[in-house]
């Protein structure tokens, strides 16, 4: 089976910059054995000052996933956990609404369609095809595809 590494699309620029991200959350706590010390509703601020392309796919300072594609995420394993979090520029009063997949970091894919592997270069979330596939009918913007080497 193909897998896919999702990865923000750089392309697509003026995307939100969440700021004092580190200070407020600790990255350890976005697994599932220590989810519940996040609260389900979170506010975090960006301060861009033009409009801001509210994109379906983020990499930092976490991942963050849009509504359109939590739907597909679920469809495909019903027991991943996700933390609202709403992106409000205070310069502009624009928002976005994002969420934080609980996703546990995994040395191997073992099959399943959805895992976060940690690599050198950071956290990545691998999708198998058939996850991918629903990612691409549905026009998600802002994520690209890359292959996952060796994974069949």
């Amino acid at each position: 089976m193909d897998y896919f590494i999702l990865q923000q699309d750089y392309r697509y620029y003026q995307y939100p910059n969440i700021v004092g991200f580190n200070e407020q959350y600790n990255r350890r706590d976005f697994v599932s054995e220590n989810a519940y010390k996040i609260p389900d509703r979170n506010i975090v601020f960006s301060n861009i000052s033009q409009k801001v392309n509210y994109i379906d796919y983020l990499n930092t300072p976490i991942i963050l996933i849009s509504e359109k594609i939590k739907k597909v995420f679920s469809m495909y394993d019903k027991s991943l956990l996700y933390k609202y979090f709403c992106i409000l520029n205070n310069q502009t009063s624009e928002y976005g609404n994002y969420y934080v997949p609980i996703v546990n970091t995994q040395k191997e894919i073992n099959g399943k369609c959805i895992v976060k592997l940690e690599q050198q270069k950071g956290e990545f979330i691998v999708v198998r095809l058939d996850v991918a596939e629903s990612l691409l009918r549905r026009n998600v913007r802002g994520v690209k595809l890359l292959p996952l080497e060796n994974s069949n």
